[in-house]
């Protein structure tokens, strides 16, 4: 199932899920070069642009990046913030908590910015990682339907209900089920 998830993804198909990647990735910002101000995830694991989705469709400035917001000035009468109105009231204070969030950012000069894979303890992405995550959500996933009210329902005969929690428990009495219980007697 989750191997059909990740092809949908590459297909651009289905309602599929891409959060469980984009909640995995972080920007690391050393210089900021080349880091999106507002698209890339570098500040609370999330990306400005949904952060502060009200400042991001206000804003002329969508693709800079974050060494040339801060160079502008991210302070409050910057000139990073460039609008194509003027703000309302409660968007000046959307904008306050923006500023207050990026001013406790500081560069690391000497560093390139880089993608962390929060999944590895090396932040570095691996496939065994991203299999690890991906079967454990399957898991849970059918976890949850089986701990769901809906195999209760009153209107199903009970012999069905049964068949269908052993079903999702994977209690059926197939060939491969018998075969194998087989294989473990005779060792």
């Amino acid at each position: 199932m989750w191997w059909q998830n990740i092809l949908n993804i590459r297909d651009g198909v289905g309602e599929v899920d891409t959060g469980w990647l984009t909640d995995n990735i972080m920007r690391q910002v050393g210089d900021g070069e080349i880091t999106l101000f507002w698209y890339d995830p570098w500040l609370e694991g999330k990306p400005l642009c949904e952060l502060y989705a009200r400042l991001f469709e206000l804003a002329e400035n969508k693709l800079d990046t974050v060494v040339a917001m801060c160079a502008r000035g991210w302070g409050v009468n910057g000139e990073a913030w460039k609008w194509c109105r003027r703000l309302f009231a409660w968007e000046e204070e959307l904008l306050g908590d923006c500023i207050i969030c990026v001013s406790n950012f500081s560069f690391q000069v000497d560093r390139v910015d880089k993608w962390i894979w929060k999944l590895h303890a090396t932040n570095c992405y691996t496939v065994s990682s991203a299999y690890c995550f991906l079967t454990e959500l399957e898991h849970d996933r059918h976890h949850q339907l089986n701990n769901n009210n809906f195999l209760w329902l009153k209107v199903v005969p009970l012999k069905v209900l049964i068949f269908a929690w052993r079903l999702f428990l994977d209690r059926i009495p197939t060939r491969d089920k018998l075969l194998q219980q087989l294989r473990l007697r005779r060792r």
